[in-house]
């Protein structure tokens, strides 16, 4: 397969970042990330129900646990609350493209998005280009040297083994920038940059090119998280917003 050359700008490890009040979001989110704490939404599963479609209610019927059937609803549920208000409509009318790549709108004119989950954690991020996040909750039980030996580069695993909590680091940069191509995880992730710095990045037929950026950053204490996002000429700004009950009222 052909391939052409790009390039990704990676920022130092994870810092704390600000998180505003989602009523200072601006109605046309650029480079917009937001997170949710799920307890805080949990009294709104019902209501959130309420406007997913027949397939996502389906799908949340499927979740054997009560904790990740109510994850799932609130993370869907508060998607399309969020594109309605973007685009002006109701959160049951926004229709998401049927392929089971990157999710994107279907028909409405709207913002690239992406989602991640984790723990009691759901983050999104919004943009006018193609964008990826992940988050990640550490689990210190967890024993990720399969892992790392099969999905990092030498480099990649002597920062792990100099400091494992890196690990967590690096794997939420590999996951944000496979999402912002529309890669899956059985992609070559080795080929995935995720130390500082400038690296090549291939570029498939169909991706975008130019230069990526990816940022780490603080979801919350033990939630390490990176977002990646196309770099434009002119320099942008990440602004991260706190979902709270308000957002229900958007549309």
């Amino acid at each position: 397969m052909t391939t052409q050359s790009s390039l990704v700008e990676i920022d130092d490890l994870a810092q704390p970042v600000d998180w505003h009040p989602v009523s200072d979001c601006p109605v046309t989110p650029v480079l917009v990330v937001m997170r949710a704490n799920l307890s805080r939404f949990e009294a709104f599963v019902p209501h959130l129900a309420a406007c997913l479609s027949p397939a996502e209610r389906a799908r949340a019927d499927r979740f054997v646990r009560p904790f990740d059937q109510a994850r799932y609803v609130v993370g869907r549920g508060l998607l399309r609350q969020l594109l309605a208000g973007f685009t002006q409509q109701k959160p049951a009318t926004v229709v998401f493209k049927p392929d089971a790549g990157k999710p994107s709108l279907a028909h409405a004119e709207g913002p690239a998005f992406n989602v991640s989950h984790s723990g009691d954690w759901i983050v999104y991020a919004f943009d006018s280009q193609p964008v990826g996040i992940d988050v990640e909750q550490v689990n210190p039980s967890f024993t990720h040297t399969d892992i790392v030996h099969s999905h990092f580069t030498l480099a990649e695993q002597q920062v792990v083994r100099e400091n494992p909590a890196h690990f967590y680091t690096l794997w939420t940069r590999k996951e944000a920038l496979l999402k912002a191509l529309g890669r899956g995880l059985d992609d070559d992730l080795r080929s995935v940059p995720a130390l500082a710095g400038s690296h090549p990045l291939s570029i498939k037929p169909g991706e975008s090119g130019g230069t990526w950026t990816v940022r780490s950053f603080v979801c919350a204490p033990q939630y390490p998280a990176a977002l990646a996002y196309r770099k434009p000429a002119e320099s942008r700004e990440v602004t991260f917003y706190e979902l709270d009950e308000t957002v229900l009222a958007w549309c």
